[in-house]
């Protein structure tokens, strides 16, 4: 068995039972190296987004090793 490379929240979470996941969020994010954020307008405006990007970091993720990309018109969008 081998241990995932990547972990998608947007097709691994149910967003009705949000709740659920974001209690397993430290468990799911403490095994990444690299946290990879593809921002939209309305990342910002969602407050389980800005619990992952905090999380990471609480959970020992550095600065560093977070990729931010900018799509769909979100600020500083390169296009």
């Amino acid at each position: 068995r081998r241990d995932p490379k990547c972990w998608m929240d947007a097709y691994s979470i149910d967003p009705e039972n949000r709740t659920q996941y974001i209690q397993a969020l430290p468990v799911f994010l403490a095994g990444s190296k690299r946290l990879l954020l593809i921002m939209g307008p309305t990342y910002l405006t969602r407050l389980w987004t800005i619990a992952e990007l905090y999380t990471f970091v609480e959970m020992g993720g550095h600065a560093e090793n977070v990729e931010i990309v900018c799509i769909g018109g979100a600020a500083g969008a390169h296009g």
